[in-house]
């Protein structure tokens, strides 16, 4: 994940019970190591728990990941000194990767099947809730961003097709 400051080589190891973040920051000019640096987090499933996104706003990159059934979350900053934070509340299942993490939108789903989009924005600096699929819609979602630079995000169940704009 290239920035003007630093390139994000992020990674998980397998540890006995779970996986562990890894990241390493290198210079985009000269290619030294600037840090790097292991993250306490116990992912069970990288592939389903586990993204790297931008902020909407911001070149900012940042991780998000479940760790029973909590969400946590870093900024990326090239020396890696942030520490990471929970957001509220606790039940999620997976992180869908809907093709939109360069425009700060990802889809949770929680351990019911329902499933909320959030927005990670560069203004706020924290997470926003702009959409609920009040019960389980399916499992096929999908993004893409306009040309009026909205993000629409929508998912599919049999013949039936939602279409949210946020």
């Amino acid at each position: 994940m290239p920035t003007p400051d630093a390139i994000y080589a992020i990674g998980v190891a397998k540890s006995f019970a779970s996986y562990m973040l890894h990241v390493t920051t290198l210079s985009p000019s000269t290619g030294e190591a600037i840090n790097s640096a292991k993250l306490a987090s116990s992912i069970v499933d990288p592939l389903s728990q586990f993204i790297s996104l931008t902020r909407t706003g911001s070149s900012q990159p940042m991780m998000l990941w479940l760790e029973q059934g909590a969400l946590r979350y870093i900024d990326l900053t090239p020396t890696l000194n942030q520490k990471a934070k929970a957001l509220k509340g606790t039940g999620y299942a997976k992180i869908l990767d809907v093709g939109l993490d360069n425009q700060g939108h990802v889809v949770i789903v929680r351990d019911d099947g329902s499933s909320l989009i959030l927005r990670f924005d560069a203004e706020i600096g924290l997470a926003k809730s702009i959409w609920e699929f009040q019960d389980s819609v399916g499992p096929y979602h999908f993004g893409r961003w306009s040309l009026l630079n909205h993000a629409h995000i929508g998912c599919f169940e049999g013949q039936r097709r939602l279409d949210i704009r946020g």
